[in-house]
């Protein structure tokens, strides 16, 4: 008479009619005797012989993928190669640009599109190539650098001037700060603006503010203006701003942080940090 029933090899009997597969019980493991004994592991896994456990091999060697015991790992995971049987090392460290190799000087595969493999099966950049960006040779690039375009050939070649992105060396889709793009051509956009489009003007450079589509100078002593009467900024002979306004510092000051306090002076004045004042060097027995 059974007692057990006749499991197959991944599963243990839990009875005299069922069975139970080992890995819900014993993670990793391949053959077991019951829910606590593992007798043999996958192979990411190798068989603790103390505990009758599974344990993953990349715990007991980084990036090992497959082993036979904790110190004998056989195989590492894609990016890596066996440098020893208890060390896995990376492909990229021993050979830049490779992800795939099979020791530390044949590289299997390169980084995709940034680099192609070479007959001495090491990686170049595809940035060697004039304007390439991505590639999968050695003379055929596949995507350019942001200035420059892809002729037939495969080859990189610099956009027209002004242009950030174009198709062809006489049609810009898009262009340079300070131009605005006018059917397949870069324009100068109006005089101290930034970005515009043919009628007007979007943003402007700093020291000007925009007005009705134009870029107009923020008055003096205003270094940055959000508008005709209002300051973000002061200039260095100034200070502030102060709710938008900007105001002149003393006429000894080079610089202020108020109109009683100076930070440095004007030629022919002395400073005196008693009370941050400039004073006349006319005042003093010597010359400044």
């Amino acid at each position: 008479m059974k007692c057990n029933a006749d499991c197959p090899v991944d599963q243990y009997a839990t009875g005299a009619t069922s069975c139970r597969l080992c890995a819900l019980d014993l993670i990793g493991c391949r053959q077991c005797l019951n829910s606590t004994s593992c007798s043999s592991c996958t192979d990411n896994y190798y068989l603790n012989t103390g505990s009758n456990t599974c344990r993953a091999c990349s715990q007991a060697i980084t990036a090992c993928d497959i082993c036979s015991a904790s110190n004998v790992c056989l195989f590492c995971i894609g990016t890596y190669y066996l440098n020893s049987p208890t060390q896995c090392s990376l492909c990229w460290l021993s050979i830049s640009g490779c992800v795939s190799c099979s020791n530390s000087t044949v590289c299997l595969g390169c980084s995709a599109n940034t680099y192609y493999l070479e007959t001495n099966s090491t990686c170049t950049s595809c940035q060697v190539m004039y304007g390439c960006l991505n590639c999968n040779s050695s003379t055929i690039c596949t995507r350019c650098k942001s200035g420059y375009f892809l002729d037939v050939a495969g080859l990189c070649e610099h956009c027209p001037f002004n242009c950030s992105l174009c198709s062809s060396n006489s049609s810009c889709t898009s262009c340079d700060t300070g131009y605005y793009l006018s059917t397949t051509t870069c324009l100068a956009c109006f005089s101290n603006c930034v970005t515009c489009n043919i009628t007007a003007c979007f943003y402007c450079t700093v020291g000007f503010y925009l007005s009705g589509g134009s870029c107009l100078r923020c008055t003096p002593p205003c270094s940055t203006c959000s508008g005709a009467s209002y300051c973000m900024s002061c200039l260095p002979y100034s200070y502030g701003p102060t709710a938008g306004v900007c105001s002149n510092c003393s006429n000894s000051c080079a610089s202020c942080s108020s109109n009683t306090q100076c930070l440095s002076c004007n030629i022919g004045y002395y400073y005196l940090a008693s009370n941050n004042s400039c004073n006349n060097c006319s005042q003093l027995v010597f010359k400044c």
